[in-house]
C-alpha cells in the first residue's frame, strides 16, 4: 500500500564548505525535483516538488519508469535533460511547461527527458523505508537498479562516501552543468520538507559590467550586470544579491555618478516578469551609465539564456579597470 498521496520532498541547506560527519555525497542535478510514484496496478504519476502532477508532461519518462519500476514503489530523485554535448540543458525542461500537454509527445520524441533517481521512500517489499538510514535506502536503490540498462531514460545517481573523490567532482563535473555536491548524513532518515541534507555549489570569481541597480543609491538591494559579447552587443547576464555593508558606502557614489543612464543605453528599462526569480510582473530598475567594473561571484551559467542562472555575490567594486578588462560572453577568464 503506497504512502497517502505525494508527500513533501526533504531539503538540502546551502553551505560553503563540506561539513564533518560520516556524509554521502551525490552530484547536484540541474533540473526539477520530481517524486515518482508506481502504485500497486503499475500506473506511473511523476509530482513536482510542489506537488503538481507532471506525467502528461513527459510521458516518455513515465512509460520508462514503469518498465522497470516495480509497483508498490515511491522514489525521489530529478527529471534532466542531456543535450547532445553532454551538457545538461535546463530550457528544455522549461520548454515542456511551457508547451503543455498539447506538445508533450511530441517533444518527448525530439528530445527525452531522464529520470536520475537519488532515494526511495517505499517498496512493496519493504513498505515505507523513510525511518531508515540512508546507507540502507541506498542498499535498497542499488537492489531495484541492479538490472537498469545503462543507457535508459531512469538511472541511479552516483553516490560516494569518499570525501577526495566528491571534491574531485566539484571539480569537474560543473562543465557538464552539474551544479554542486549534495551531501548527505549516512545515518540520517528521511524527513520530509526538513533541511537536513546539505548542498554545495561551485563558484567563480569573474568580472561583469553594472548596467544598472535594483533599490536606492544608499541600499540597493542588486546590481544589474552584463557583458560584450563576440556580436559586440552589451547584454544582461545576471543580477546580484544584495551588497554587503561595506560595500554600500563606495557603491552608493559609484552609481550616483553614472545615473541617469544615457538615452543610447543597450538594455531595456525593465526586466522581464519571472526573469530572475517568480516574479509575474516586468521588475522596473535604475539604469547607470553601462561602465562601472564589479567583480562577482557566480555559478552555472546557461548558454542558451546567455546570463547566470543564479543570483550573483557582489564581491568588490573594481574602479581600476575599464569595461575592456571584462572577460566576452560567458567566459570566466
Amino acid at each position: 500500500m503506497l504512502i497517502a498521496g505525494p508527500v513533501s520532498p526533504m531539503l538540502a541547506a546551502t553551505v560553503d564548505r563540506i561539513p564533518d560527519g560520516r556524509m554521502a555525497f551525490e552530484p547536484k542535478w540541474d533540473g526539477f525535483r520530481v517524486q515518482v510514484r508506481v502504485g500497486p496496478d503499475g500506473r506511473v504519476e511523476l509530482y513536482s516538488r510542489a506537488l503538481a502532477r507532471l506525467t502528461a508532461l513527459f510521458p516518455e519518462t513515465a512509460a520508462a519508469v514503469g518498465r522497470l519500476v516495480p509497483p508498490g514503489t515511491v522514489l525521489d530523485g530529478e527529471l534532466v535533460r542531456w543535450a547532445p554535448t553532454g551538457r545538461l540543458d535546463f530550457e528544455v525542461l522549461q520548454q515542456r511547461l511551457r508547451g503543455g500537454t498539447g506538445r508533450a509527445a511530441a517533444q518527448a520524441r525530439e528530445r527525452p527527458v531522464h529520470v536520475v533517481v537519488f532515494d526511495v521512500l517505499e517498496t512493496a517489499g519493504e513498505g515505507d523505508v523513510r525511518g531508515l538510514p540512508l546507507q540502507q535506502r541506498r542498499r535498497i536503490l542499488e537492489g531495484l537498479f541492479a538490472d537498469a540498462p545503462p543507457d535508459g531514460l531512469v538511472v541511479l545517481t552516483p553516490q560516494t562516501v569518499d570525501r577526495g573523490e566528491a571534491e574531485l567532482w566539484l571539480e569537474v563535473l560543473t562543465s557538464q552543468g552539474i551544479e554542486g555536491l549534495v551531501i548527505k548524513p549516512l545515518d540520517g532518515a528521511y524527513l520530509p520538507g526538513r533541511r537536513r541534507w546539505f548542498k554545495l555549489k561551485r563558484r567563480w570569481t569573474t568580472l561583469a559590467v553594472a548596467g544598472g541597480f535594483l533599490g536606492s543609491f544608499d541600499a540597493p538591494t542588486g546590481l544589474v550586470i552584463g557583458r560584450v559579447f563576440p556580436d559586440g552587443r552589451m547584454r544582461i547576464t545576471g543580477r546580484t544579491s544584495a551588497p554587503a555593508q561595506p560595500l554600500r558606502r563606495g557603491l552608493a557614489a559609484e552609481l550616483a555618478a553614472r545615473f541617469p543612464a544615457p538615452p543610447e543605453h543597450p538594455w531595456p528599462d525593465r526586466l522581464a516578469p519571472n526573469w530572475h526569480g517568480e516574479q509575474p510582473e516586468p521588475i522596473l530598475y535604475h539604469r547607470i551609465r553601462p561602465d562601472l567594473v564589479v567583480e562577482v561571484s557566480v555559478d552555472v551559467a546557461t548558454e542558451r539564456d546567455r546570463r547566470w542562472r543564479h543570483l550573483a555575490r557582489l564581491l568588490d567594486v573594481r574602479g581600476d579597470l575599464d569595461p575592456a578588462d571584462v572577460p566576452r560572453g560567458l567566459d570566466l577568464e
